[in-house]
């Protein structure tokens, strides 16, 4: 398995963070994080991986008392060329620099398929989180079944027709270990995390047209099985 340091987050990554989020692709995902989010006026807020730092934003503009934090060298640069008022932090994920108990929240969006251990990165963040306190995680979920039969048409008329499909960017993922949604709620059950809230959901344009009448259909654990991406709203 590579270890990945933090010289390997290269600016790649960081102008398709910047690009995703100015060019509107992420709507659906900011979105939900504003609402669970919710009022966090005075509250603690750490940010881990915090990429194009729309989310720090976001929680500083909510008033929030919001510390970022990143591996990588590039993003660090960015933002303390470009966020002076970001109170930035380097550090391993896996190894957070804080007391027990000093967040009210955690976010930690598209973070945890990055790392090499991830039961050691949720027990870093139950260390800092205060009794009650909130994690918000967002993964990419293996288990979207509903989502590739939707998008089998579309491959066949790709055949014919000019349909391009998104591919995976293989050279530049660093990814570690992506979760399916079941595989996530049993690492979940081995740690003091209490499952408040989850769904799955995609920026693309088959969630938009169809969630709504699947969502009728998938209840209760059935929708896992539903989008690329899953949403879990965590108390301590």
């Amino acid at each position: 398995m590579k270890i990945f340091t933090r010289h390997d987050y290269t600016e790649h990554h960081l102008q398709k963070y910047l690009h995703s989020y100015r060019s509107g692709r992420r709507k659906i995902k900011i979105r939900i994080v504003s609402r669970l989010l919710g009022v966090i006026e005075d509250k603690s807020v750490l940010d881990i991986g915090i990429g194009e730092g729309f989310f720090s934003r976001l929680c500083i503009q909510k008033k929030a008392k919001t510390i970022s934090l990143d591996f990588a060298d590039p993003m660090i640069q960015y933002h303390k060329e470009n966020n002076p008022d970001f109170t930035l932090v380097q550090a391993d994920a896996q190894y957070l620099p804080f007391k027990n108990e000093s967040f009210d929240t955690v976010l930690a969006l598209d973070v945890i398929e990055h790392l090499p251990s991830p039961p050691d990165f949720l027990n870093e963040v139950n260390k800092v989180l205060r009794k009650g306190g909130r994690l918000i995680l967002i993964t990419p979920n293996t288990g979207n079944i509903i989502e590739e039969t939707l998008k089998m048409p579309l491959r066949v008329l790709g055949k014919f027709f000019p349909i391009k499909m998104r591919e995976k960017d293989i050279d530049h993922c660093t990814h570690m270990k992506e979760f399916s949604v079941k595989e996530l709620r049993s690492l979940l059950k081995t740690t003091k995390f209490k499952i408040r809230k989850f769904n799955t959901y995609n920026e693309n344009i088959l969630y938009k047209i169809f969630n709504l009448l699947i969502s009728c259909v998938f209840l209760g654990t059935l929708r896992a099985y539903k989008w690329r991406k899953a949403y879990f709203l965590l108390e301590k």
